[in-house]
């Protein structure tokens, strides 16, 4: 079998520890009437505290009494305790190996237990090797296979002997997850994973080494990045089946090996191995990227919806001395008419003695132009962001396959419709566009007196789809992020 390391040292020690707190002593260790029976059949103290142990470890962790192996002494005085003897007294019967043997051949008898023998090595491992397929995990097998003997009455070998044992099973299972995987890979398929690891000339590394680059801050330029190498992975066309074949461990396991090592290594694995982990990496990426275009998208709305609002307030500000100045105006008027209808007088003369006809003129051009509602509205100044929005959104619309449940539907009706009419060409929304996804805030500016306004349809609909991901009532297949509730559950 082969010599692969399978636990660590701490993984190592951990198997090989005897039970030494309170709570597993009484769990593993505590004798029955029928046991104690038993131990007093041995006249000496030594013999029914060391018949005791053995016995006690045949149950766990399932193996005999080592020569030379002195237990832990808490162990020792659980059971010495129970069997009326001094923990001490094990030093005598841990040199006598005859009635060591004599015991053990007891036990063995009575409680038909059997030793390890070499069937039993390819019966286990023919059995481990399922679970090896969806659990790679040394430590997690290595503790199934000593269940397993216990359940089978086997009285386990030495650690390393398992390991060995689980060694094998992971080396079959490995390969019959790689003939699985290539399974679902074409020819054609191969070559084209075999020149992703080439360095192209114009980039100075391979697009397999391109495509695992991190993504970078969320701004149009790297959401497009995103997206060319989503496109790039799915132009592979491979199979979904390649994951859907997969325990979950092993997707995590292959993608991890794939992200980590460099082309240039990867390029000297063997063709089974180096297209089973590209594929699964690749496939993994895949999903990757979906969800980090969308949490781009989410970031990039969220930051022009925040600047809308801080223009807003910029505005403001700056409107705050024309706003003073046209109070003042106000005040200065209010009072010459106030004195005009007092004095008897006609109002015209005394407006004019405090503002001139044009400043009034120009006071009330001001005043209409400061209440205007788009000025007031955070909303009003998101034009000035569209043409950022404009760089990605047709290409992501037109990469990502959006779908929606009941809630999202009104939403991916417009969203349909843009991807449509960005793929003609047209710039002018039908009339008949879908619009009950507009919300009150929203129609204002959506609603216009020459019709629907493209930028701001456009902008509210891609602000709803941000609103329905977060919700779950639109879901993108392949997303791990945003994917169907139905399917999750």
């Amino acid at each position: 079998m082969p010599r692969r390391a399978v636990l660590s040292a701490a993984q190592r020690s951990f198997f090989e520890a005897l039970p030494t707190k309170s709570a597993e002593l009484a769990k593993h260790y505590l004798l029955s009437d029928e046991d104690l029976a038993m131990v007093r059949e041995r006249r000496r103290e030594e013999n029914r505290l060391g018949f005791a142990v053995q016995l006690c470890l045949t149950r766990y962790p399932g193996r005999l009494l080592r020569v030379g192996e002195q237990p832990p002494l808490p162990l020792l005085r659980f059971i010495a305790d129970q069997v009326s003897a001094d923990a001490s007294a094990f030093d005598a019967y841990a040199k006598r190996a005859e009635t060591r043997r004599e015991h053990a051949l007891l036990l063995l008898d009575c409680f038909a237990l059997t030793t390890f023998k070499g069937h039993h090595i390819r019966e286990l491992v023919c059995w481990l090797v399922p679970i090896a397929v969806d659990s790679p995990n040394g430590n997690l097998l290595v503790g199934a296979v000593l269940n397993e003997l216990r359940q089978r009455r086997i009285l386990h070998p030495e650690l390393t002997v398992i390991e060995r044992l689980v060694a094998a099973a992971l080396g079959r299972a490995d390969r019959r997850v790689l003939v699985q995987i290539n399974g679902h890979l074409h020819a054609y398929q191969q070559r084209t994973l075999d020149r992703w690891l080439i360095p192209e000339p114009d980039q100075h590394q391979s697009r397999f080494s391109r495509v695992r680059q991190p993504v970078g801050k969320p701004c149009p330029a790297n959401l497009l990045l995103v997206l060319e190498r989503l496109r790039a992975i799915r132009e592979l066309n491979l199979s979904a089946a390649v994951l859907e074949d997969l325990s979950l461990k092993r997707q995590q396991g292959l993608s991890r090996e794939g992200m980590r090592i460099a082309a240039q290594n990867l390029r000297l694995f063997a063709d089974a191995r180096r297209y089973a982990v590209m594929a699964v990496t690749l496939l993994d990426l895949e999903k990757a990227l979906v969800d980090d275009a969308l949490d781009m998208h989410d970031r990039i709305m969220t930051r022009v919806l925040r600047q809308g609002k801080q223009r807003q307030a910029e505005t403001l500000q700056s409107d705050t001395k024309q706003i003073k100045q046209a109070l003042g105006m106000f005040a200065s008027l209010g009072k010459a008419l106030i004195e005009a209808r007092d004095q008897q007088r006609e109002p015209w003369e005394s407006i004019e003695a405090v503002l001139s006809w044009d400043a009034l003129c120009s006071m009330i051009d001001t005043i209409e132009t400061l209440g205007q509602p788009r000025r007031l509205d955070a909303l009003g100044y998101l034009d000035a962001f569209y043409p950022q929005i404009r760089r990605y959104a047709p290409t992501m619309l037109e990469e990502l396959d959006f779908q929606a449940a009941a809630g999202g539907e009104d939403v991916l009706a417009a969203i349909r419709l843009l991807k449509t009419m960005n793929a003609a060409g047209k710039r002018k929304l039908p009339e008949d566009a879908p619009t009950a996804f507009v919300s009150s805030k929203w129609e204002p500016f959506v609603r216009t007196g020459d019709g629907l306004d493209r930028h701001y349809y456009e902008l509210c609909a891609l602000s709803g789809l941000r609103d329905h991901l977060r919700s779950g009532d639109i879901w993108i297949p392949g997303s791990r992020q945003y994917q169907d509730f139905e399917r999750y559950l």
